[in-house]
């Protein structure tokens, strides 16, 4: 009896313990008052292999720490305000903006939730591409157990006669909360499942009426570990396709520091005012400029490095299509006319 005793004690003494179940709320989406740069790494495509999300349920432990060092990365969130009181005109119901090597992102958020509001696209005439209604990210208060769901559309033009028009499902629910461990660090952490739909419909106009050309389903399932107070996921894991066989990405938190930011003209900034959309693609893809910079040049690559794409012309680049390339994440290396080359991360899904 004394022996099963102190077994069980040895066990409880080194089982990790959390206090009680996690509940998401306002305090831990990304803060909209302070400009603060979130740095993260991505495992590349070779150690991908045999790495699973792990179990649902209640105070599970995932470790993950042994993770191996990768690509980095980084996201600015500011207020919008702060960021170009000007261009704040266009998105007047954000309250975030997110700056990414995707592209510049709008927010919306409220003690009820987090919402994609609207997208900048910048060039010689600054455009701000709304999603109707806004997509709902995160319905708050989140616990396990909690299901949500939201839809939106946005337009994007291509030219005068031809346009896309993108429709993006999001269905969520919380599955698990425990201890995850990561590289960096150890999170009290919730985790919830995303099951995104992207619908691209490609149209022409004729006179005044727009007809379908083509039509694209993507979809893609993503693991998003929250921890409190952090104010962005602290673990993704991201599939392509309607199951959990193609893993494409594993992205985890390192850290993150007060940034300082003036207005759009910030030198910081100028590369991250390119944009390339829309982001994930199924081939068709716009580039934009904030800063009316032409670009001239452009090299394509795949994750291993490999050039796979290469284009130069006198005239400004603004369109590039990869629909030839296999589905899986590339980086475009795009130079302007001035000799600055920017670097954008794209997955394309078929």
């Amino acid at each position: 009896m004394q022996k099963l005793l102190l077994t069980i004690l040895l066990v409880l003494f080194f089982q990790p313990v959390i206090q009680a179940q996690i509940q998401l709320n306002i305090a831990d989406l990304p803060h909209p008052d302070d400009a603060y740069n979130v740095y993260y790494r991505q495992v590349i495509t070779e150690n991908l292999q045999g790495l699973t999300p792990g179990a649902a349920g209640d105070n599970i432990v995932w470790d993950f720490s042994s993770l191996s060092g990768g690509i980095k990365d980084s996201t600015i969130f500011v207020n919008p305000i702060t960021f170009d009181s000007e261009l704040s005109k266009l998105f007047p119901s954000a309250s975030l903006a997110s700056i990414t090597v995707e592209g510049v992102f709008y927010f919306q958020i409220s003690e009820d939730g987090l919402r994609y509001h609207q997208t900048f696209l910048g060039g010689k005439d600054v455009a701000a591409y709304e999603f109707s209604p806004s997509l709902l990210i995160m319905d708050l208060p989140i616990n396990i157990g909690n299901y949500y769901s939201g839809e939106g559309e946005r337009i994007v033009p291509i030219d005068a006669s031809t346009r896309m028009r993108i429709s993006t499902a999001k269905k969520d629910t919380a599955d698990a909360w425990g201890i995850l461990k990561t590289p960096t660090n150890d999170f009290d952490a919730l985790r919830l499942i995303s099951y995104i739909t992207y619908t691209t419909y490609t149209e022409v106009k004729t006179g005044d009426t727009w007809t379908l050309l083509n039509q694209d389903i993507n979809k893609v399932i993503e693991y998003n570990w929250w921890a409190k107070d952090v104010g962005k996921e602290v673990l993704k894991f991201r599939y392509i396709g309607e199951n959990t066989d193609s893993l494409s990405h594993v992205n985890w938190f390192t850290g993150k520091e007060i940034y300082m930011i003036n207005s759009l003209a910030d030198p910081s900034l100028t590369k991250e005012m390119l944009v390339v959309g829309p982001n994930p693609t199924s081939g068709p893809m716009q580039i934009f400029s904030a800063s009316g910079s032409k670009i001239v040049s452009i090299s394509i690559k795949d994750i291993g490095g490999k050039t796979v794409y290469n284009r130069t012309s006198r005239e400004p680049i603004s369109f590039v299509d990869l629909s030839s390339l296999s589905e899986g994440v590339y980086y475009l290396e795009l130079k302007d006319e001035n000799g600055i080359t920017i670097i954008k991360k794209v997955s394309l899904v078929k």
